[in-house]
């Protein structure tokens, strides 16, 4: 693997200890990323030695660090490529790269106050899958969530920012799902948690596929922590407190997306979220939904009790078929949305 390298190592270094050119450097590291990732050694074959790709990496790394230092606010697609080079190291070591990762965090951090990027994101949500399962390291994966979550709502503060944004928009809330998923239990307890609930109730009508599916998901799965077996007893008490405090304004925004705000073809995501409230609070839930109903003006009051008995019957539907369900009583509660705009703009 190293003679593999060797080559575009050699230049990496000279770029870097010059004037570098970002194309150059990209074409470099992009010739390291190809052996990182496409070499495969079966772990028999090392007998309990380090795998290669770490001596690499620990060669590089002086140099990878340069390129953090000097490209990071000159070429997105320089940084894009230094991270693909720690993100497939980290994907071959595993937890042999553990020696290395407070060096690569502290330069994470560093480089994501100055400016956010995806691809800072992305190194680290590979750190936390493949290593999260050393207790050792939660409380640095906490610590860069905080970071990472100030810097991104530094930038996200309206709506048109987020518009503006949507790949950061997707990377940051699939890079959020990943401490759901990987280690519950810490992320259960950050401080800053409503915060982010918050910003992804603020952003849920977003136009963009991705980004819309990535804060979908992402509320859908907090809110299942409180209900999931294996989580509820530690996360339920926190996500019924984080829904006292955004409940309502969640409801709302399901109802503006259902309203027009996103395509139809969204709604059974909007449904099964708004079936996870009620599964978690089921009484608050109700009182959020006939309170929004409540304010829909413009539709007619027998439709709004229509939508209201539809979603409340189907409560105790458990699995997939309550999903369905409150997704089709939104998807009709949709149409008739837009019959009411269409008509209101004829008379």
């Amino acid at each position: 693997m190293q003679a593999l390298i060797l080559p575009a190592a050699t230049e990496l270094q000279t770029q870097v200890s010059g004037t570098p050119d970002p194309k150059v450097v990209c074409a470099s590291l992009q010739q390291i990323t190809a052996v990182l990732q496409n070499v495969k050694i079966q772990p028999d074959l090392l007998q309990g030695k380090p795998h290669p790709a770490l001596a690499i990496y620990t060669s590089l790394w002086p140099i990878l660090d340069m390129c953090f230092s000097r490209l990071s606010n000159e070429s997105e697609s320089a940084v894009e490529e230094v991270c693909r080079v720690c993100k497939y190291t980290i994907k071959a070591t595993r937890h042999e790269f553990i020696p290395h990762l407070e060096s690569l965090i502290t330069r994470m951090i560093s480089c994501y106050k100055a400016k956010p990027r995806c691809s800072y994101l992305d190194v680290c949500a590979v750190s936390l899958v493949e290593l999260h399962q050393d207790p050792a390291l939660h409380g640095p994966f906490i610590t860069i969530l905080q970071t990472f979550s100030e810097g991104t709502f530094a930038v996200l503060q309206q709506m048109d920012d987020y518009t503006s944004n949507p790949d950061l928009v997707d990377d940051y809330f699939e890079y959020v799902k990943r401490y759901i998923q990987r280690i519950p239990g810490p992320f259960i307890q950050v401080p800053f948690i409503v915060d982010i609930v918050q910003g992804a109730v603020k952003g849920m009508c977003i136009d963009h596929h991705e980004a819309s599916r990535a804060i979908l998901s992402f509320l859908t799965q907090f809110i299942e922590l409180g209900s999931r077996a294996e989580t509820e007893a530690l996360c339920k008490p926190v996500v019924i407190g984080v829904l006292e405090k955004i409940g309502g304004a969640l409801m709302h925004q399901l109802f503006t997306a259902t309203m027009g705000a996103v395509p139809i073809r969204r709604l059974p995501r909007i449904g099964a979220l708004m079936k996870r409230m009620f599964d978690v609070d089921p009484a608050s839930s109700q009182a959020w939904l006939q309170q929004v109903l409540g304010s829909i003006e413009f539709i007619p009051g027998h439709e709004r009790e229509k939508c209201c008995n539809g979603l409340l019957g189907a409560v105790q539907i458990s699995g997939d078929q309550g999903d369905d369900k409150f997704g089709d009583i939104l998807e009709d509660f949709a149409r008739v949305c837009r019959v009411s705009t269409r008509q209101s703009k004829i008379t």
